[in-house]
């Protein structure tokens, strides 16, 4: 009976709370030579683009957290290729193509520096955009993410399990987020801010594909192999802050020990319950540490 209320309430939730919450933000799109993107713009000031990670599209960003940035930037969501509205016509890609999108959308928008944040895979991106134009970015911030070349602190088996043979259907996929991207004492609260709380512009949602899936995950393991970039990310002398979530069970907080020793210079802050989302557990600190950090002198 128990599981049968909850199912009965992520129904009603899932269908009704987001639709009576959902944005205005009208989507965007510019030309690549293989494809578009999709993306979404609030706020105004220096641009802060916002790169989402393996198997997330723009919703996967708290609205609160938005909100907040936007009110000191202009702040510039995407989906990654074959995400949402963005569509590629590559069978298979990198990080080094995936920074070449972000490239094709500060030219298009005429942006000469920007701040670039990136979370999980897209960190990895980021990275590889500040590698491939390091003149273009102000401020790097990287959030439960990794550095390139080096075997990471993986995740227990049974959260690799999860990531690589997600179960169909939005219930279970559900769950299965409130498992691998919450602490346990932060899951019940995050039942219903997780989806709440979300930036949800009104178009339809396709799930991903087993092979944008596939190509995500050779995304990563093709950055963990990548020495040369390794050797360029500790070369960067661009400002570079990390966030990490002592309790992140898809990227360990280790390996953000390990991005801080490979960049000296750059400034590193943990929140402890922090989970692999952590922007739903912390929106409003984590905004406030962001502006802060961002903020011309």
């Amino acid at each position: 009976m128990k599981k049968l209320l909850l199912v009965i309430v992520f129904i009603l939730s899932h269908s009704y709370l987001p639709l009576a919450r959902a944005q205005s933000a009208i989507p965007h799109y510019i030309k690549t030579p293989t494809g578009k993107i999709e993306y979404y713009t609030m706020g105004h000031g220096k641009p802060l683009i916002l790169i989402a990670g393996y198997f997330a599209n723009v919703k996967s960003w708290d609205m609160t957290l938005l909100k907040k940035l936007a009110k000191e930037n202009e702040v510039i969501v995407l989906d990654n290729r074959n995400v949402g509205g963005s569509f590629n016509s590559s069978k298979n890609y990198d990080t080094a193509d995936l920074s070449e999108d972000v490239n094709y959308l500060i030219q298009s928008l005429h942006f000469s520096k920007i701040n670039l944040l990136g979370i999980s895979m897209g960190g990895m991106i980021a990275q590889q955009f500040a590698i491939n134009y390091p003149n273009k970015v102000d401020h790097l911030i990287l959030v439960n993410t990794f550095i390139a070349g080096v075997q990471p602190t993986l995740p227990p088996k049974e959260v690799q399990d999860d990531l690589y043979h997600p179960p169909n259907g939005k219930l279970k996929q559900y769950f299965l987020a409130l498992r691998v991207l919450f602490p346990p004492e932060a899951r019940y609260k995050m039942f219903f801010v997780f989806m709440r709380d979300r930036f949800n512009p009104s178009l339809k949602e396709a799930p991903l594909s087993s092979t944008v899936i596939k190509q995500q995950q050779n995304l990563v393991l093709n950055w963990i192999k990548n020495k040369n970039a390794l050797q360029k990310i500790k070369q960067l002398k661009i400002p570079v802050l990390i966030l990490s979530g002592g309790a992140d069970a898809i990227i360990p907080y280790q390996n953000s020990d390990v991005l801080k020793k490979a960049i000296p210079h750059a400034t590193m802050i943990r929140w402890q319950r922090g989970g692999h989302a952590m922007t739903f557990q912390y929106p409003k600190e984590m905004a406030k540490v962001i502006n802060e950090w961002i903020k011309p002198v």
